[in-house]
This record gives C-alpha cells, sequence and structure tokens, in this order.
C-alpha cells in the first residue's frame, strides 16, 4: 500500500507543471468628474461651459524610479509586448455620481505615470499621477495612490473608486 501511495504521489508532482501564462490585469481606470464653482457638471453637452471630448488632450509620461528603472509587473512577465495604452478618453454618465465622468486608463508601463489633462478652452491643464505596482499574488497592475496637481487625491486603502472632481471657474469666454 505504500508503494501505491508513493507512486501516486510521484505521478502527483510530476504532472504539475508551472503556470507559465504572462497574463495579468491593470487596473488603472480614473474617473473624473469636471464642475464648475456652482458644481454644474462641464462634461454635460447642456451646461454652459461645456467641454467637448474632442478638446481634451491627454499627455503621458512617467519613469520607473520606484522599481530601479523597470516597469511594474518586471522581473515577473518580461516576454510579453509592454506596449503603453492606447490614449483612451471617454465621457460616460454616472448614476452613483449623478453627473457625467471623463474616465481615463493610466499608464501601466511606469511606476511613476504622469497624465498631463489639457481643457483647450481656456482652463488651465491638471496633472494626475499614479503610483503603480504589480501584486504578483493577484497579477495586477494596479495604482496605489493618485495625486491631481500634486495633492494626494486618492489612495489604495481609501475603500472606495478611483474618483477625483475637479473644479474650474464659472465660465470663461471664448476668444
Amino acid at each position: 500500500m505504500k508503494i501505491i501511495s508513493a507512486f501516486l504521489l510521484i505521478i502527483l508532482f510530476v504532472s504539475c507543471k508551472k503556470n507559465s501564462s504572462q497574463d495579468y490585469t491593470i487596473n488603472s481606470l480614473v474617473q473624473i468628474v469636471v464642475v464648475d464653482n456652482n458644481d454644474n457638471d462641464l462634461l454635460d453637452t447642456n451646461t454652459n461651459g461645456f467641454i467637448p471630448l474632442d478638446d481634451i488632450t491627454l499627455t503621458v509620461s512617467g519613469d520607473n524610479d520606484m522599481n530601479n528603472g523597470k516597469p511594474p509587473f518586471y522581473p515577473y512577465f518580461t516576454t510579453i509586448d509592454f506596449a503603453s495604452p492606447v490614449e483612451t478618453k471617454i465621457i460616460r454618465w454616472s448614476d452613483a455620481l449623478n453627473k457625467n465622468s471623463l474616465e481615463i486608463v493610466l499608464d501601466h508601463t511606469f511606476s511613476n505615470t504622469n497624465t498631463i489633462i489639457e481643457w483647450n478652452n481656456g482652463f488651465s491643464p491638471d496633472t494626475l499621477r499614479g503610483e503603480m505596482i504589480f501584486d504578483k499574488k493577484r497579477r495586477v497592475v494596479k495604482c496605489v495612490k493618485l495625486y491631481l496637481n500634486e495633492d494626494i487625491v486618492w489612495t489604495e486603502t481609501s475603500n472606495q473608486n478611483r474618483i477625483v472632481k475637479i473644479k474650474k471657474p464659472t465660465f470663461i469666454e471664448n476668444k
């Protein structure tokens, strides 16, 4: 009986193979609510001072200083293409927020990622900075801290979605 048990145990170990999957999840979505001083939704087409999606420009940069010059997922994933995400920006209605939000995806290839948001309508630009890490246990690249113009606005321990509220002056005349 011992010989059969040992044989089955050897077969079990030999048949197991290490997971060589290069799959991981990216969790870097940020929702941005843009309002004026009266809390009017500036992403709503019916609001005076409305900001059209076509007027919003994103400029992405970053560094990997937090990970010795390597992307957050290195050395766990080294064989797949680490392309930065395509510039993604969507305006979507949120029932929970009762407002439109600009949804953007932070670049997961940097441990410190910066996204400059140019409103192109007279409003001053805003900078989102995210600190990204790779959680090897859950196999996810995720944002753990989020800053708006160098003020911390969200942390992983906040137990809430990544929602940033940006206030702009009530109305700027187009020149």
